[in-house]
């Protein structure tokens, strides 16, 4: 029973985090931030009642990613930069710690250029164009490992 009630739970809070990146689509900003906010707040928990299940970690990974772009769509872009560099730190030890995993490395480049874009928002030109050049090296580093992986079958 307490299985089926820990599933649900991680199944709420994944409904919940869906429902605030597709707010953030439709244009219902605020909402979104909300709910956003309230599924980080879920997936820390999360993570502190089950800390070695990694997929947890991703899933709050992504949120903080949710959250810095629906930020950035607010015009809040310092806090917009903060909250996707705390998305890219989180990417970035999960895949140090799991090299093999492309989905992480994936979202990590996603979040540096993310980054990125927040950066040209503001003006940073320099640093946006050094964030652009790191996620793309996350792609073909992506792509490097899956041509050789292919190459070896």
């Amino acid at each position: 029973m307490r299985q089926l009630h820990s599933a649900l739970h991680v199944a709420e809070v994944l409904l919940m985090g869906n429902k605030g990146a597709l707010l953030r689509r439709m244009g219902q900003l605020n909402k979104s931030e909300l709910l956003i906010r309230q599924t980080i707040v879920a997936g820390e928990a999360l993570i502190r009642r089950f800390p070695s299940i990694i997929d947890y970690r991703t899933l709050l990974a992504q949120k903080y990613l949710d959250l810095g772009l629906c930020l950035r769509d607010q015009n809040h872009l310092e806090e917009a930069e903060k909250t996707m560099r705390e998305a890219w730190q989180r990417f970035a030890v999960l895949a140090r710690a799991l090299p093999q995993n492309h989905k992480d490395r994936r979202w990590s480049g996603r979040a540096q250029y993310n980054l990125g874009e927040i950066l040209f928002h503001q003006g940073r030109i320099d640093e946006a164009t050094a964030n652009f050049q790191e996620a793309i090296k996350y792609q073909e580093a992506i792509l490097c490992q899956r041509s050789l992986k292919t190459d070896h079958r």
